[in-house]
């Protein structure tokens, strides 16, 4: 019944009108067509938000571990460590990418433009990313779909951001996070800052890091005495350093440079004129290398040993320091020619070897074409080198050097050994070792033959004529004035000496007593940093060490008038399973008796040493030689009387305690180092003159000194390692 009355007032209501009939198939053709609306419609919707979706899950997934860009606020990148001499010269640099720390404002207007002009003219105005040059690469990889390699169109700030954070594999994926980060950067850094970061960071070949290195490494200048030029083709080395270096392709160098500066006019940096007479400066590269570097070599790797121990490696290769040292240069240089003058004549004493090798007809023709083609500078007077003998007679012995060839300058070296004829000459004495030997010979005997490859010395032969001329001239011109020095042009033959590379090695260190500042550090003759055999070779000191005995016992209420017997003695090996002795003799046989301490002490008397040993206690002794500076493992037995040690002594320890004498009985430790300061100017240390500390006390002293005038005249085996005039070697 509810049914029926809702259906009757249906029908008797305006708004439930009866709706009109439809035509079947009209309404089942318009069901269909707006089905498939329904499904486009859905479609576009589903693609919309399926794409909103995947650009936000892709945004999330190129973004997802990117680092932060404010790292690049407190940039501090690895630069170069530099070590000083004692007068402010560098004589080295180490590190691990070659960077000079540039401040934005010691940057020259030039040079950013250069770069500006050639990698990325709108760097100014982007934000991140140039979608002129997108473009303009984009249609230029279209053109050339398969082809070689077009421009890309990265801007200054994504080469930061690539430089920075991401490798340079050449990816979509890389790319995309380049963009990202770019973007990122432009929001944290002024533009100012971004060109900073990007001109002290890039790589520009030759070993350089940064726009400062790259100055000094191809031009031996400073960023600002560049001239335009110059600061277009280093502009022109980021597209690629290995490609337009102009120390490996010169014309390529001068061609990417000539665009750079036409990219610099076209963007008003400089003007026309400009343009054309930079496009004709000629390039002046530095070939030049630190002349002070291998002075000192050894030297430099004792400090640089130091700071890897005490710093560590990051610290040494990326910390930027500045260390100044003790080392004296020009007494270096001295010193290494006294030690090698001195090596030549011990080699010498020991007889010669012969020649390096005798060649045949051919083989000398090939030898003196060979040594003309290397020979870059013409010989001069004291220099070493290797020549063959082409004639002898009764006189001399004829040997060619080469010739120096060069445009039109020719001179053809020939010289002459005069032969001594002196059996003791040290040439015609065989070398004391047999195996060393390259040609066995009789003493007396003149061991050179026509075709011998030998070493030779060129004389220079105004020593003796200025001796001459001194001796007939000298009253009249005593300085010299009229003297007309030989020159190397006017030789017909060259006056030679017979020379041999020495097998012996050295050690030499010279310091300041007062001070400890080490001026010289010798650890070998040809400077090889690997060893240094000052500081790091032991050696028993021998004799050397008795001062140390003689002291201790002073020390411990001796006097120099203390009577020792020199006399045979007889002391137990201890650890032995067989009774067995120790029977100490003298250096020069027989025993001298009653002798007091001083006449032992200056003779160097062996058993008087090994009887005062005893008196005063071997335990004595090594503490006391601790007290003069000795770090080396001593051996608790008398035998260190004579200076056998155990595993030896360093030649710094000797120094360090023979320094004590002059000292008035204070050691004072080797300085090596005043100074180390930081990139930021920071003192990590300084080493001033320390407080010397006291080893013996006024009365010692007194008797040290008497003892060491004694010794001054003698011809004890420490004589001259004992100096009181201040120094010590």
């Amino acid at each position: 019944m509810t049914r029926t009355r809702a259906n009757n007032r249906r029908n008797k209501s305006p708004f439930y009108a009866e709706e009109p009939k439809r035509d079947k198939k009209k309404r089942r053709r318009r069901s269909f067509f707006a089905g498939i609306g329904q499904f486009i419609l859905l479609i576009m919707i589903g693609g919309a938000a399926g794409l909103t979706g995947a650009g936000v899950q892709g945004y999330f997934y190129f973004t997802n571990n990117l680092p932060s860009v404010e790292a690049l606020k407190n940039y501090t990148p690895p630069i170069v460590t530099q070590i000083f001499s004692d007068d402010g010269k560098l004589i080295q640099e180490i590190y691990k990418q070659k960077r000079y720390l540039v401040s934005f404002e010691e940057i020259p207007k030039k040079l950013q433009n250069a770069f500006i002009a050639a990698e990325d003219k709108n760097f100014w105005t982007h934000e991140g990313f140039d979608e002129e040059a997108i473009i303009r690469a984009l249609i230029a990889n279209l053109k050339n779909f398969g082809g070689r390699r077009t421009p890309g169109a990265s801007t200054i700030t994504q080469q930061v951001a690539k430089n920075f954070f991401l490798t340079p594999e050449r990816t979509i994926t890389r790319k995309i996070k380049e963009l990202i980060l770019s973007m990122r950067i432009e929001k944290a850094l002024t533009k100012r800052q971004i060109l900073h970061l990007y001109l002290n960071q890039i790589y520009l070949g030759s070993s350089a890091y940064g726009v400062e290195a790259a100055a000094r490494s191809y031009f031996g200048k400073h960023i600002n005495d560049l001239t335009i030029a110059e600061c277009a083709m280093l502009g022109g080395l980021a597209k690629g350093p290995s490609i337009y270096s102009p120390k490996k392709n010169m014309e390529a160098a001068l061609q990417r440079r000539a665009y750079v500066l036409v990219r610099m006019r076209d963007e008003d940096y400089i003007t026309q004129k400009q343009c054309e007479e930079a496009k004709a400066e000629k390039p002046k590269l530095a070939h030049i290398e630190n002349p002070y570097e291998w002075i000192a070599p050894d030297f430099w790797e004792h400090v640089r040993r130091y700071i890897l121990h005490k710093y560590g490696e990051k610290m040494l290769l990326e910390g930027g320091l500045k260390v100044y040292t003790t080392v004296d240069l020009d007494m270096t240089k001295e010193a290494r020619k006294a030690v090698e003058v001195g090596l030549r004549e011990l080699d010498k004493r020991q007889g010669y070897r012969g020649p390096l090798k005798t060649l045949n007809m051919k083989g000398v023709m090939e030898f003196l074409a060979k040594k003309t083609q290397g020979m870059e500078k013409p010989l001069r007077f004291g220099d070493i080198t290797n020549g063959v003998v082409t004639h002898i007679d009764d006189k001399f012995v004829y040997v060619r050097l080469g010739n120096f060839i060069k445009g039109e300058i020719k001179r053809e070296y020939v010289g002459r050994i005069v032969i001594d004829p002196n059996p003791k000459w040290w040439v015609r004495k065989p070398y004391v070792r047999p195996e060393k030997r390259t040609r066995n010979f009789t003493e007396g005997e003149l061991p050179f033959q026509v075709g011998d490859l030998i070493l030779v010395r060129l004389v220079n032969p105004n020593k003796q004529r200025r001796e001459l001329y001194l001796k007939k001239y000298g009253k009249t011109d005593p300085e010299m004035k009229n003297y007309k020095k030989y020159t190397e042009a006017m030789v017909q033959y060259f006056p030679l000496e017979v020379e041999q590379e020495p097998l012996a090695e050295v050690a030499l260190m010279l310091r300041e007593n007062k001070t400890g500042y080490v001026r010289v550090l010798i650890g070998g003759r040809e400077g090889d940093t690997n060893f240094n055999r000052a500081t790091q070779a032991h050696r028993q000191p021998g004799s050397s060490f008795k001062p140390v005995i003689y002291t201790a016992a002073l020390k411990n209420g001796f006097t120099c008038a203390e009577i020792l017997i020199d006399s045979p003695i007889a002391l137990p090996i201890s650890g032995t399973r067989s009774r067995q002795f120790w029977r100490p003799k003298n250096f020069s046989g027989g025993y001298r008796g009653r002798m007091t301490l001083r006449e032992a002490l200056v003779k160097s008397q062996n058993i008087p040493a090994v009887k005062l040993l005893n008196l005063i206690g071997v335990q004595t002794a090594i503490e006391y030689a601790r007290k003069l500076g000795y770090k080396s493992q001593i051996a608790n037995n008398s035998s260190i009387a004579l200076g056998s040690t155990g595993q030896g002594v360093s030649l710094e320890e000797q120094l360090n305690a023979y320094s004590v004498f002059p000292n008035q009985g204070f050691l004072v430790e080797s300085v090596y180092i005043t100074k180390i300061v930081d990139r930021k100017g920071n003192i990590l240390e300084q080493h001033t003159p320390s407080a010397l500390r006291e080893t013996q006390s006024e009365s010692d002293q007194a008797q040290v000194r008497n003892v060491s005038h004694d010794v001054s005249g003698s011809t004890s085996p420490f004589t001259e390692t004992v100096k009181t005039d201040g120094s010590s070697m």
